[in-house]
């Protein structure tokens, strides 16, 4: 039985060879084009010089969760600064950004209530909704009108107790901006909780990096949000940061924050550290990535001729090829040319939309964004003969 189990598995893993959707673990070579390290902190002289100078002092490991001995200081002292940070009453770190989601989404919201959630949501944001009690349903991408349709549709059916409103102010596959104004003035209309997963945007919009509600719509009780610190901070773990009362009730609720080993004591003084750094520079740095995501997707656009660039303000830059084959083919023949430009396939993204993601950073110098331009261009050139 045991054998039969086995090759049941490996006629699976030979179907996705088959598709191109195989996956495997390697190191990255080349010039890196696909983490989603924006502001080059992960690798910066100065932060690096002063995390290790903060380990001498820090414990190794929590080696608890944060309800046992595991809570330290620099826990709760990077919970206050981040909420000042983005304008929050309150701030809850979590181990990362698909712990943060699940916990938000399978401890608020009850059987009672109903989940509506933009359609092109990350998989942490589905995996939270799916194993929450709470009834849900999708809203067509970054539409403020099918929303509304939706919570008189839907609502009118479920009679809820409580709505709740999950999106992401930037979308990593797309890179594209939502529609946030418009989407929490039909939020406030229906009396629904938003719940803002700000991961590709901390560090990348807002007047020093804080994300995109702080500065487009402000902060209310109503309103949650989601900061990861393992993409443009260039450290780990996230924070949820909404009113004092909602935090305490995932202290005391909430599942994977309560039966977890916290994170080291390092890595909260390693995100001061980043926070500090963009509190007084923040703006140059956000305007400077803006204007090198720009520069880098106006020249993919003018230059490409089969494969399709979105509009796009963000650093994420999607070049879209269609097949998966090709795509993969396409990261291969980059790595080659020295730029590892990851190829994402589906169920990642929607089949037929297979793509290279090409992911900016400040750490990129301008000969070497435009030695990678040169290099997707010619890869274009060499699958379509």
């Amino acid at each position: 039985m045991r054998e039969d189990w086995l090759r049941k598995l490996e006629q699976e893993l030979s179907g996705l060879h088959e598709k191109g959707r195989y996956r495997s673990l390697r190191t990255y070579d080349g010039i890196d084009f696909g983490s989603n390290d924006y502001l080059g902190f992960a690798t910066d002289p100065k932060l690096k010089k002063e995390a290790i100078e903060a380990l001498g002092s820090a414990t190794l490991s929590s080696s608890s969760s944060r309800l046992l001995p595991g809570h330290h200081a620099e826990h709760l002292a990077a919970e206050k600064h981040f909420a000042n940070f983005v304008g929050a009453e309150s701030a809850l770190f979590f181990n990362s950004g698909y712990d943060a989601n699940h916990a938000l989404l399978t401890t608020l919201p009850t059987r009672h209530d109903l989940i509506l959630y933009d359609e092109r949501s990350h998989t942490s944001i589905y995996d939270g909704v799916h194993a929450s009690l709470a009834r849900s349903h999708r809203f067509a991408h970054n539409s403020a009108d099918d929303l509304a349709y939706q919570l008189e549709r839907v609502g009118q059916r479920a009679q809820p107790a409580q709505v709740f409103v999950v999106l992401e102010s930037v979308y990593s596959m797309d890179g594209d901006v939502a529609n946030l104004k418009e989407i929490v003035d039909v939020t406030k209309e229906f009396k629904a909780i938003t719940i803002v997963d700000e991961a590709h945007a901390t560090g990348v919009l807002g007047k020093h990096g804080e994300g995109l509600v702080k500065d487009t719509i402000g902060r209310n009780n109503n309103i949650i949000t989601v900061h990861t610190c393992g993409k443009a901070f260039g450290a780990a773990g996230a924070f949820v940061c909404g009113s004092k009362t909602v935090t305490e009730y995932l202290i005391n609720k909430a599942r994977p924050f309560i039966y977890t080993t916290a994170l080291p004591p390092m890595i909260p003084l390693q995100i001061m550290n980043a926070l500090r750094r963009l509190e007084s520079e923040g703006d140059k740095l956000v305007l400077a990535l803006w204007e090198k995501s720009c520069f880098a997707r106006a020249t993919l656009q003018g230059s490409l001729r089969r494969w399709y660039v979105p509009d796009g303000v963000t650093p994420i830059i999607s070049i879209i090829i269609g097949a998966d084959e090709d795509a993969l083919r396409a990261s291969h023949l980059l790595v080659e040319h020295g730029f590892d430009v990851p190829a994402i396939r589906p169920p990642t993204v929607h089949d037929g939309t297979a793509r290279l993601r090409l992911n900016v950073s400040l750490r990129h110098s301008e000969d070497e964004l435009r030695r990678a331009i040169e290099a997707i261009v010619g890869t274009e050139l060499e699958i379509a003969k």
